[in-house]
């Protein structure tokens, strides 16, 4: 059937073929409603017609519509085209996990800042009861934008399912070089096998071999089953003791020897690859952020997820997204509230006022914050910090008196900027700006701090702006209204607000 230029469900444009596997074939689209780019994958019939594989695509549709977070695929639409059904998906131009460490500075770095994006996908998953079951390089990409995108579910299953059998008709489920044990094994399987999995795939990432290799599947099996794996530093000595012991821990043949949980697992990438980084963090992600001129709004999210898992690691940074009215970049910027959810960060909204009312942004931060915090941990940041929180939030303090005049603009943004940070410094935050181009003064002189300390902290904020009114937007071309406009913020052009 030919479908490259037709219009399926009178909204997919279909471009062009990219892909083509024993699941089905893989096609470029244009969704005509938002000129986003999609994937639309198609089931042919002569697989369509085995009930197995029929299963599997079947499967994948629902375990996409029940997924979501930002290291998995997103899902779109489901359908049929001349009895032929299809699945339509985000569209991701990238690279494979493999391709993405080979091409890194540092590749051990590389490879577990992928691994801890793996790693809380399936958390995800767990969390809602899918186990994966087929973590393998083919299901792992990594966008352009350095964003780890886990697909290919088709033999998700339910944790409670019990027709979860992992033989079907004399053949194992599952690919060869990544089988878990207990899978290889046709016992029943949980959350731990994505473990496993997980940990084949990361010594091959950081060790660049498989642990076990042979001339055929039968053999590769046995290995899975009965053979110790090699510690990945006899491949490569840049492999430290503790990341040694942490992938043969995910590889253990028991799964009651690997970890409870797998947001266990994503902790304990998150210290190691911390580790690598040492305290050159903050000042890694300078390399790493380009902007997004007329870029679409999933790269743009995109980056700036990637970025608020940075902040997470204590790598923070300070954006701008700029876009003429009713662009969306408030939508855009507020809908990182649930991604800060999932990256265990606490989300900060603050708004300017017009006319500006002084100080009104670090105000509302720092009354946000402050929030759920126990009792003796929020009177010690009163007391500490009580010159300041006098100008940008009196109410908060029980006899609030006159403040003081402050010298001057910079010791007042000092003194606003070491509160802010007093709060990176118990748990992350995301500071989202909206109406930035109203912003006053005080508040201005205090970003424009954050922004120059925040690669050293747990602290990331973002300035929305109408680029038409933004003191900022000089020599920044938007050609289409409906684009926007994302680029790092630096410490002059923050300066330049106040």
């Amino acid at each position: 059937m030919a479908v490259i230029g037709r219009i399926v469900d009178e909204r997919y444009e279909v471009l062009e073929e990219v892909g083509r596997g024993g699941m089905g074939v893989v096609f470029r689209a244009r969704d005509v409603a938002s000129s986003e780019m999609v994937a639309i994958k198609v089931l042919p019939r002569d697989i369509s017609a085995d009930p197995l594989q029929a299963g599997r695509f079947a499967r994948e549709c629902a375990a996409l519509q029940r997924l979501s977070h930002p290291n998995v695929v997103a899902f779109h639409h489901a359908g049929e085209l001349e009895g032929q059904p299809f699945l339509v998906m985000e569209f991701v131009q990238g690279v494979s996990a493999q391709d993405a460490v080979a091409r890194a500075a540092e590749p051990i770095r590389e490879a577990l800042r992928l691994a801890v994006q793996m790693a809380s996908a399936l958390e995800h998953a767990h969390e809602i009861g899918i186990v994966h079951r087929d973590l393998k390089p083919g299901n792992v990409l990594v966008a352009d934008t350095g964003m780890v995108k886990v697909m290919d579910f088709g033999l998700a299953r339910r944790v409670h399912d019990e027709t979860r059998n992992l033989t079907q008709t004399g053949g194992l489920v599952g690919t060869f070089a990544y089988l878990p044990p207990e899978q290889a094994l046709g016992h029943r399987v949980d959350h731990r096998a994505d473990m496993y999995a997980l940990g084949v795939l990361l010594y091959e990432l950081c060790a660049g071999v498989l642990p076990f290799t042979a001339p055929d599947p039968v053999s590769i099996i046995f290995h899975h089953i009965s053979t110790p794996p090699t510690p990945p530093s006899s491949h490569n000595p840049a492999i430290w003791p503790d990341l040694d012991a942490f992938i043969l821990r995910l590889m253990a043949k028991d799964p009651a020897e690997r970890f409870g949980q797998m947001h266990e697992v994503r902790e304990k990438l998150e210290i190691l690859a911390a580790t690598t980084a040492g305290e050159a963090g903050g000042a890694a992600v300078a390399s790493r952020v380009f902007p997004f001129l007329g870029a679409e709004r999933a790269a743009v999210r995109d980056r700036l997820v990637l970025a608020l898992q940075e902040c997470v690691e204590g790598r923070g940074s300070a954006w701008l997204l700029l876009g003429p009215q009713e662009s969306g970049t408030s939508r855009l910027a507020q809908d990182l509230r649930s991604y800060a959810h999932l990256a265990r960060a606490r989300y900060v909204e603050a708004a300017a006022s017009d006319p500006p009312i002084p100080a009104r942004i670090v105000g509302q931060a720092v009354e946000s914050l402050l929030e759920d915090l126990p009792a003796h941990e929020r009177k010690a940041i009163l007391e500490t910090h009580r010159a300041v929180i006098a100008v940008v939030a009196p109410r908060l303090l029980d006899d609030p008196a006159e403040p003081p005049p402050w010298p001057d603009l910079d010791s007042f943004a000092d003194a606003g900027c070491r509160l802010l940070l007093s709060f990176a410094d118990k748990f992350p935050f995301l500071l989202v700006v909206d109406e930035a181009h109203r912003c006053d003064t005080a508040s201005a002189a205090v970003v424009a701090r954050l922004v120059d300390l925040a690669g050293r902290t747990a602290a990331m904020c973002v300035l929305a702006a109408d680029e038409d009114r933004f003191s900022l937007k000089d020599g920044l071309d938007v050609p289409d209204p409906q684009r926007i406009v994302l680029q790092p913020l630096t410490r002059d052009e923050a300066s330049a607000l106040v």
